[in-house]
């Protein structure tokens, strides 16, 4: 058990590593605003982000969300995370690095959709940021 803690912590520590890494790198940030949402919602009312580099967000409610990241100029959906606030050991914080494996995004504009994959609503505090250049 003490080796697996260990490993986990190694790898929280490697994580968090390349995303401050990935934050110093980009050049601009938007700041999340607390949201209620029971089918979906998309972050900046729509809007892309050039280049992103990242993504994290406090859930606050016991539910699953998707995120969704879509090519701006395609609106294929390119990327998608699932997010499980009850399975998560580190309560409701989430943090996606889209510029490594496996989430590695190509420059260019993109947009950010979140959609509760639960019954009910599902609420994101306002705490969050969005990296990008």
């Amino acid at each position: 058990m003490k080796k697996i803690r260990n490993t986990v912590s190694i790898s929280l520590a490697l994580t968090l590593l390349l995303i401050f890494a990935s934050v110093a790198a980009a050049a601009s940030s938007y700041s999340l605003s607390s949201t209620t949402f029971s089918n979906y919602v998309y972050v900046n009312g729509g809007n892309s982000f050039k280049n992103l580099h990242s993504i994290e967000f406090e859930l606050d409610s016991d539910s699953t969300i998707r995120v969704d990241v879509i090519n701006a100029s395609t609106n294929e959906v390119v990327v998608s995370t699932t997010h499980d606030r009850l399975k998560n050991t580190s309560g409701g914080w989430f943090v996606v690095d889209y510029e490594s494996w496996p989430y590695y995004l190509p420059d260019g504009d993109y947009k950010i959709k979140f959609v509760n994959l639960t019954k009910g609503s599902a609420y994101i505090k306002g705490t969050g940021t969005v990296y990008y250049n």
